[in-house]
């Protein structure tokens, strides 16, 4: 049926207010039953469908493990994207999986090019119905600063680990008393080709670690270490380049050990059958600490945020340009520090109490706002911030907004 338009145009011009509004209803409702009738779905019917498509749209990809048990060791797995947001990531990943801190996706879609990012895994759960089981990981974004550091710690274990081929050119200093378990370690040590020393003093055994340029020293009585804060402080003298294994009696004197710079611990009754494996772990992890940037203690940064993952991009970055950080989540517990802190980042979402009370608390120390908008940063500033960055913030911007407080990084 045509329609002549100027015909109910002139009619419409002769109706009054009144008769307009009553005919603007009529037609709205008839086209709300003409779209009911239709098979065409509405505007924002089109849109969940469209939105349903985007999620749950079963991508081809797989997942690449950079951080590894046995570092250059790759294994695929496939991947659906359950959810897919500005935050980051949800994917349903086979059972199998061993969840790395870091992962590369790779998207490969017929007939287009391939594409890779790395993301952070920050959330794990298992997941199973009537059809099977599988993993629902939650991930995120990562910069390229993290990246270049955990491929460099790769690199540096699968030279360590390359190294523990050739027994021979390791060079093993047994520090304890002679007794009859240290002469079995140290049969075993021989008989797996190791070059090995016994001295019955801490002092003696590292100034010999010191002068031959020892692989690794093994603590036969770490628990006396543990204990004894004389022994612990003889801890100083051990060469940097050397890693420590220490075997305890009990699981709770590794702590201190830990806190000392021992590498790896053993207590005795598994030591028999894991020394070997004791052996490789401490010289593998011995080697990723070196690898690690140093950290100046009189760069400190004070992280003020209820939500850990919030900040680990703020986080990574400052610690790899020499910042100690400390990351609370409420005010009360960062009072607890009596470290006095180069810059303090706090969560601001337009509470200016709360802005006031942390700025009160650390009045003479550079106060960075995190907010999710600009308007809120320029209200943080109006009112004692000494400047703003917006989340989740870019390299960049951190970088800048740390010259900008007089602490080049």
């Amino acid at each position: 049926m045509l329609m002549n338009i100027q015909k109910i145009e002139n009619i419409l011009q002769k109706s009054d207010l009144f008769d307009l509004y009553s005919i603007q209803e009529t037609v709205n409702h008839l086209v709300r039953e003409a779209e009911a009738n239709d098979g065409r779905p509405g505007q924002r019917t089109g849109v969940e469908n469209r939105k349903e498509k985007r999620f749950k749209f079963d991508i081809m990809g797989t997942l690449v493990r950079l951080t590894d048990v046995k570092p250059g060791e790759r294994k695929e797995y496939s991947v659906h994207i359950l959810d897919l947001s500005r935050g980051g990531l949800c994917l349903e990943v086979d059972p199998g999986f061993i969840p790395s801190r870091l992962v590369e996706i790779i998207f490969n879609r017929p007939g287009k090019s391939i594409k890779r990012c790395h993301v952070e895994v920050v959330r794990i759960r298992k997941r199973s119905n009537e059809n099977g089981s599988w993993l629902e990981l939650g991930c995120r974004s990562v910069s390229s600063v993290l990246v270049r550091r955990l491929r460099l710690q790769e690199q540096q274990v699968l030279k360590a680990r390359h190294k523990l081929q050739n027994r021979k050119n390791i060079l093993i200093i047994l520090i304890g008393a002679n007794t009859k378990e240290t002469k079995e370690w140290e049969e075993l040590l021989n008989k797996k080709e190791y070059h090995v020393r016994q001295y019955p003093s801490g002092q003696q055994g590292f100034e010999s670690a010191r002068k031959m340029s020892a692989n690794l020293i093994i603590l036969c009585q770490g628990s006396q270490f543990a204990r004894d804060k004389s022994l612990l402080a003889e801890m100083e003298q051990k060469p940097q380049q050397t890693a420590t294994l220490a075997i305890v009696e009990k699981e709770e004197h590794r702590f201190p050990l830990y806190r000392a710079g021992v590498d790896e611990c053993l207590t005795r009754e598994s030591c028999h059958d894991f020394l070997l494996h004791g052996i490789e772990r401490a010289i593998v992890t011995h080697t990723v600490r070196q690898a690690e940037p140093k950290l100046d203690s009189s760069l400190a940064a004070l992280i003020l945020s209820r939500e850990s993952a919030r900040i680990n991009h703020i986080t990574y970055f400052l610690e790899e340009n020499g910042y100690v950080c400390r990351v609370v989540s409420s005010l009360e517990r960062a009072l607890k520090f009596k470290k006095n802190f180069t810059v303090v980042f706090a969560d601001f979402d337009g509470d200016l109490d709360s802005l006031a009370e942390v700025r009160s608390a650390f009045p003479q120390t550079k106060l960075i706002a995190l907010c999710d908008e600009i308007k809120l940063g320029y209200q943080a500033v109006a009112n004692g911030a000494n400047n703003y960055l917006t989340m989740p913030p870019q390299e960049e911007n951190i970088r800048m907004v740390l010259e900008g407080c007089k602490e080049l990084v």
